[in-house]
């Protein structure tokens, strides 16, 4: 079975042709096994979060670039395998993109859109909980007025 995946790969701040040869190897990982790729964004050369040790050296900046892509569930590892031999790739996630998620046309009507703020139900709904848990949490503390002690008295 074929999933979706989304990847984010930090690569080394390289001249333009060495980066584009990193790009082509780390795409070849994919393509190589029976992948394809859905979406490639290159996010451009930023700051790292932290220092990030690699080869002796601290990478303070690299490029980003974001993959979605298919490829056989079983070929995944070896992706990840090929990513980590590269010398280039500093850091990489990878993960099963969520489904795509199909819009519901039937639950959407444009009069429940149209009505002010308080009279949508969703909102109607939110209210009716913030209410029962304000309810519920609230602390009411009863004053002891029955108490016969004054405690200014001498």
């Amino acid at each position: 079975m074929i999933t979706i995946y989304e990847a984010i790969l930090l690569l080394k701040n390289l001249p333009k042709e060495e980066l584009a040869r990193s790009i082509r190897r780390t795409a070849d990982a994919v393509l190589n096994r029976d992948g394809f790729f859905r979406d490639i964004k290159y996010l451009g050369l930023q700051q790292v979060p932290y220092k990030i040790p690699n080869g002796g050296t601290t990478i303070k900046e690299a490029h980003y670039l974001f993959y979605e892509f298919n490829v056989p569930r079983k070929l995944t590892s070896d992706v990840i395998q090929e990513w980590d031999l590269d010398r280039d790739t500093v850091k990489y996630t990878i993960h099963p993109c969520e489904k795509f998620r199909t819009f519901d046309f039937d639950k959407c009507t444009f009069e429940d859109e149209m009505k002010p703020v308080p009279y949508r139900p969703e909102v109607a709904k939110l209210v009716h909980k913030a209410k029962n848990y304000a309810r519920k949490h609230s602390t009411k503390r009863e004053l002891n007025i029955d108490s016969h002690f004054y405690p200014f008295s001498r």
